[in-house]
């Protein structure tokens, strides 16, 4: 197969489209890997509003067909005089990945990758940020992440590492979401406890399940490594209604609560909301508006309203610039 298209559905009744792409491969080796695959994605069955393109170079391919070497670099769009049978050919860079997988289960599974991301602006021309890091993955029988490893480095080298973590995956919906993640942090000498937490997610229907689209996500912070002592639990609330086509959250309903000696408090309620084009490539929102409320024996009281605009981030999603008009309400 050269190219196809492909639209794929929660079931037979084919009334919930979870994606549709087109895609096209070239430079097959002996054992049916290409060498190069491009694919776009639509957020429509009819193939009419692309959300995105993915080119794909499998440089390194090994005589059973395990990807060694490859790059992926990601596009906001497609050509638009691009014919629907024709070449692919994408506009809007966002991000490129290099990545380098040293070591692979019986099944073809990357247990060694080291990966170097760049993140690119709006305009594909200037570099956001660049991460570096090295992973080390365990699968379980149905080829699901059971366990990662994940060392950030500041440089390509891997001389100063910035951070470890211990991530275990667990309680996976049937289309392949893990309803559980626990992560434990350790700071730059990979051995000093730096922070643990958990993560869980809830999604509401098969639709948002295939699409990987948390309605109700619940991170709890804990400050020891047994996770015993809960600090901080984080409730994100998202109604499918208020995504945009590449699954970024236009409005967000947060509860934050903390820990007191007679159990969780809510102490924050807020809503969060963004417009499509606010997004960049990396998932982070250039611009967002932030009503906050001061809750207090369950009480509301609207206590800020906050317009964040020109946000510039981190490798680690970190805010590092921003401008923010604060009002006293909307």
């Amino acid at each position: 197969v050269t190219g196809q298209t492909v639209a794929n559905y929660t079931d037979s009744t084919k009334t919930s489209l979870v994606s549709a792409q087109e895609l096209r491969y070239s430079g097959f080796t002996t054992t049916g890997v290409p060498a190069h695959e491009t694919i776009a994605t639509y957020s429509d069955s009819s193939f009419k509003t692309v959300t995105g393109v993915q080119d794909i170079l499998n440089t390194t391919i090994s005589a059973i067909g395990n990807v060694i070497d490859m790059t992926l670099t990601k596009y906001s769009g497609r050509n638009s005089g691009d014919l629907q049978t024709g070449d692919i050919n994408p506009v809007g860079l966002q991000s490129q990945e290099m990545i380098h997988n040293s070591l692979f289960d019986p099944l073809g599974n990357p247990k060694v990758q080291d990966i170097t991301t760049v993140y690119y602006d709006s305009t594909g021309k200037s570099v956001i940020s660049t991460t570096y890091v090295h992973i080390e993955n365990t699968y379980d029988i149905y080829n699901r992440l059971a366990t990662s490893v994940v060392k950030t480095f500041k440089e390509a080298s891997q001389t100063s590492l910035i951070s470890l973590q211990n991530i275990t995956y667990s309680l996976y919906t049937v289309h392949g979401n893990a309803g559980h993640e626990v992560v434990v942090t350790y700071g730059p000498d990979g051995v000093t406890f730096a922070g643990a937490s958990t993560v869980d997610r809830v999604f509401v229907n098969a639709l948002e399940d295939a699409k990987g689209v948390a309605t109700t996500t619940t991170q709890t912070k804990y400050s020891d490594l047994a996770m015993k002592n809960i600090t901080q639990k984080i409730v994100t609330n998202i109604d499918p209604k208020n995504l945009d086509p590449n699954g970024n959250p236009l409005v967000q309903d947060q509860q934050i609560f903390v820990q007191t000696s007679s159990g969780l408090v809510e102490t924050i309620h807020q809503i969060i909301t963004a417009k499509t084009l606010d997004f960049l490539s990396t998932g982070d929102a250039k611009s967002q508006v932030i009503t906050t409320y001061h809750v207090e024996g369950g009480a509301e009281t609207l206590v800020g309203y906050s317009e964040y605009s020109n946000r510039l981030f981190d490798s680690s999603h970190n805010v590092t610039s921003q401008t923010i008009l604060n009002y006293t309400d909307s």
